[in-house]
Parts: structure tokens; C-alpha cells; sequence
């Protein structure tokens, strides 16, 4: 469904791939412009088990007034698939908007990701791993490059090693994304032991890093039970060895949701910088 609203152009429920018959969909606000615009996508967050695209950004409005067209995506929950489904959906979204360019009048090399808490960890995900672009596929949409010009992560699972070291009140929901079942006992009392090293190196973004990676903001309260501070530390620490761009705002005694009180002029101007950049 297509709306218009002065230079904004609203599409609602935009299938953006079919998986065992659903459609899975996206909303954008694609704001009008003489030239190809930049975009924000957003992941919703809900721990991979809750949450849709209708958890709208708080940022929606700033963004579009300042020019920048926005994207909010549904992906598979837990309680239909497991990990690698989420960050795979998440990953063809970014590639479906950037087979829109032209249609929508978006520039493909000035998208960056931004979510909070799972939407955090599937925005470093899809941003931080190697370019998956397909030149071989018989898809069209496989062929777009997933690089993009930035990342913005509130309070996002970065590390899954940390299961490990470091008691979550998303213990539960970890053990779900990974395709286990949670009974409240742990495996010779050990938190995360009945994870795998593979498994926990394939769904941490920390393992993606690189010096080609691209500038990250990481926002996290030093409070969060959630999903404990460290995992930003570790995230932080990554990206400092290998000389990625980066901003780090820790909100003293905040808790899982302290990342969304009186930030987003702090985000708008991180995202507008490294948008502008890549579009010199």
C-alpha cells in the first residue's frame, strides 16, 4: 500500500521475500529528492522471539525532516525458525531496498542499520560480516552488496561467547535464537555450555570485525541485566584492534532501555556524518 504525504511517499506491507508461503514485509518512508536520498533500515527489537516493523524508531521523524528515507523490517522469530533465519532475512532486506534504488530514488551506498537490543545484534551482524553479495545468483536481489555506510547498535547481544562467562536475564531467549531448549539448569551448572564453539563464533558479530568494517555507534547502559555491558566492551575492544571508526556513549546505571532517553540528536548527527561522507 502506497501513501503520499507532501515529499514523503509512505509503502506499507511491502513483501519483500516469501519463505514456505508467508510473505515477510517491510514499511519505508522514502522521501522525495532531486537526487538518490540516503536511508536508515531499522531492525526491531524482542529478544528474536518478539517485536514486528511497527515498533517504529523514535527517530522517524528526524530522520525524513532532515532528508534521509527510512526502512522497518519483519523477520522470522524464534518461534517459527532459528538462527541463521534472522540474520538471513535481515541480510535479504538490506539487499531487497538496495534493488529498489532506482525505483525509489535511494542511493545504495548510503544505507546505514540501526536497532535496539536483538535489532542491535542483527543490524552488527548483517553490517559487520563480509560483503554476501551474489554475482552469480540466478536472484537478482542475492546480487546486491550487503556494505554499508554505518551502524548504530543500542544495547546489542555482540558477544555470544559471553553466555559462558556472564549470567543474562536473556538466557532463555539466547537459547531459543540457537535453536536449544532452556529448562533453567545449566549443563554442570556452567551458563551457555550447551553451546557450541562454532555456534557462538557464527552468531557473534565481535567474530566479523575487520579493518574494512564500517563506523559503529554503540550505545549501552552500564546497569543492563539484559544484556550485560560487556558484550559493548567486547565490541569496543574489537574495533579499536583493528582501527574501525567508532563512538561509544555508556549511560552510567542505565538499564536495557536507558539507549533510547535523550539520544537521538546524538544518533542523528552520527548518522548524518557518515551518510553525507559516503555521498562526497
Amino acid at each position: 500500500m502506497q501513501k503520499n504525504k507532501k515529499n514523503v511517499t509512505f509503502l506499507i506491507d511491502v513483501p519483500y521475500r516469501k519463505i514456505n508461503g508467508r510473505e515477510i514485509c517491510l514499511d519505508a518512508a522514502i522521501v522525495k529528492s532531486d537526487k538518490p536520498g540516503p536511508v536508515v533500515m531499522s531492525i526491531h527489537g524482542g529478544g528474536w522471539k518478539a517485536g514486528s516493523k511497527n515498533s517504529t524508531s523514535p527517530m522517524l521523524l528526524e530522520l525524513i525532516a532532515g532528508g534521509i528515507s527510512w526502512v522497518t523490517i519483519d523477520y522470522r522469530l524464534t518461534t517459527e525458525a532459528t538462527y541463521p533465519a534472522q540474520v538471513d532475512d535481515c541480510t535479504y532486506a538490506l539487499q531487497f531496498v538496495k534493488s529498489k534504488a532506482k525505483e525509489w530514488n535511494i542511493d545504495p551506498d548510503r544505507i546505514a542499520l540501526e536497532g535496539h537490543s536483538a535489532g542491535g545484534h542483527l543490524s552488527l551482524w548483517v553490517g559487520l560480516h563480509p560483503d554476501q553479495a551474489d554475482p552469480a545468483s540466478k536472484d537478482p536481489v542475492r546480487r546486491m552488496s550487503t556494505k554499508v555506510s554505518a551502524i548504530v547498535d543500542r544495547a546489542g547481544p555482540a558477544d555470544f561467547f559471553l553466555l559462558k562467562k556472564i549470567r543474562h536475564e536473556a538466557h532463555e531467549l539466547a537459547y531459543l535464537f540457537l535453536g536449544h531448549k532452556y529448562d533453567g539448569k545449566e549443563k554442570n551448572g556452567s551458563p551457555g555450555s550447551i553451546f557450541t564453539k562454532e555456534q557462538m563464533e557464527s552468531a557473534s558479530p565481535v567474530s566479523y570485525v575487520s579493518k574494512d568494517s564500517p563506523p559503529i555507534f554503540i550505545i549501552h547502559g552500564t546497569a543492563d541485566t539484559t544484556v550485560p555491558v560487556q558484550h559493548s566492551r567486547s565490541l569496543e575492544k574489537a574495533l579499536r584492534k583493528n582501527n574501525v571508526e567508532h563512538k561509544v556513549h555508556y549511560i552510567e546505571n542505565g538499564d536495557h532501555g536507558a539507549c533510547y532517553k535523550g539520544m537521538d540528536e546524538e544518533i542523528l548527527d552520527f548518522l548524518r556524518t557518515w551518510l553525507e561522507k559516503r555521498g562526497k
